[in-house]
């Protein structure tokens, strides 16, 4: 029973922190996963938060090649933006058109 509880909390506990780094209120290192203009391929960007690789998106724009600096100075070339970028690798997995359908809400 005791383990029970322990487990409980640690949910909680991930939840409450998940929150918190969405919310803008913990800073934590962020990789992301964006695909190449080719389309088979994808690129791993290190950035010092979340809202950092927001912003170097933004800054290239949508473009299907476009080139993308991360904070660890590697430069990233031939990057389609226009997609976005995920933190799990393994939604680059799905096509696209449907990832960005799911991120406008619209499915």
């Amino acid at each position: 029973m005791n383990q029970k509880k322990k487990e409980i909390e640690a949910r909680k506990a991930a939840k409450r922190r998940a929150k918190a780094i969405r919310c803008g209120k913990v800073k934590v290192p962020a990789t992301v996963h964006a695909q190449l203009d080719c389309g088979c391929c994808t690129a791993q960007l290190r950035f010092s938060t979340l809202e950092r690789a927001r912003e170097a998106f933004e800054k290239a724009g949508l473009q299907c090649s476009a080139t993308i600096v991360d904070d660890d100075g590697v430069e990233h070339k031939n990057v389609d933006t226009f997609y976005g970028f995920e933190l799990d690798k393994a939604k680059l997995d799905q096509p696209p058109l449907l990832r960005l359908a799911k991120r406008a809400g619209l499915l």
